[in-house]
């Protein structure tokens, strides 16, 4: 007999694993960290976070309807209520900015991309998310102008063959 345990079942233990100390490794799933990492394929080390966190940190959070996310923080915003944070997937265009302190259970330390194991603290890595941070509008032009162009494409192709 074969059962699924999900993330969300996960997050009980993985709390209690970083709150004493340990850290949580595991593989992500879903696309919207890539192209840093490949759900099903990377791994990552979560730690306990170390409040306040800051601009380009990784953490795992709990949204309003239990999702279980692992997103990039973007923004920081200081309201009287404390630290809201704004969130977006590398490979993802919604900005979430419902985060705050108590949705955040673990934040991202390590990962491991292509068989290469990554601080998250390392140069390299903080500059490449300042890069794709401050490159996102133009992504999201090159993606919609290349969407354009397949489409155009195929089409052509249809016309061409005559269907």
């Amino acid at each position: 007999m074969q059962s699924n345990i999900t993330l969300n079942d996960l997050i009980p233990t993985i709390k209690e694993v970083v709150d004493a100390g340990g850290e949580a490794t595991f593989v992500p799933n879903g696309r919207s960290m890539k192209p840093m990492l490949y759900g099903g394929r990377d791994k990552i080390i979560l730690k306990k976070p170390e409040f306040p966190l800051n601009k380009y940190d990784i953490p795992l959070y709990l949204r309003a309807d239990k999702t279980v996310v692992l997103h990039r923080i973007v923004k920081v915003s200081d309201t009287e209520n404390g630290r809201k944070y704004f969130m977006r997937g590398d490979n993802t265009w919604p900005l979430e900015s419902d985060v705050e302190q108590q949705n955040i259970v673990a934040v991202l330390t390590r990962f491991c991309r292509k068989g290469k194991w990554y601080n998250a603290d390392d140069t390299g890595h903080i500059l490449y998310a300042r890069l794709w941070c401050f490159l996102f509008p133009l992504r999201f032009f090159v993606y919609r102008c290349l969407n354009l162009a397949v489409r155009i494409i195929k089409k052509l192709g249809r016309i061409i063959r005559g269907r």
